[in-house]
């Protein structure tokens, strides 16, 4: 997933604050979101908040199916 923040002053986008939430930002555009959270302390609580809340689901998610599960589900198709 690509990620512009933008550098109007304005934010960053509601898909770039879930993708922090979610730890798919880095580098430069992590930074941003950062520094941009640091100055909304509000909007920094909500993303802490879906963090929390997302937690638990990543500990539970599943492995991805080896190749050899992926032929067998393919086959019966």
């Amino acid at each position: 997933m690509k990620h512009s923040h933008k550098h109007d002053g304005s934010g960053p986008t509601p898909a770039e604050l879930a993708a922090y939430a979610d730890g798919e930002l880095v580098g430069p555009v992590r930074a941003a979101v950062e520094a941009w959270l640091a100055e909304h302390p509000e909007t920094a609580a909500e993303v802490e908040a879906q963090q929390r809340v997302a937690r638990p689901r990543r500990r539970r998610r599943r492995p991805e199916p080896a190749e050899a599960e992926w032929a067998v589900v393919l086959a019966r198709i």
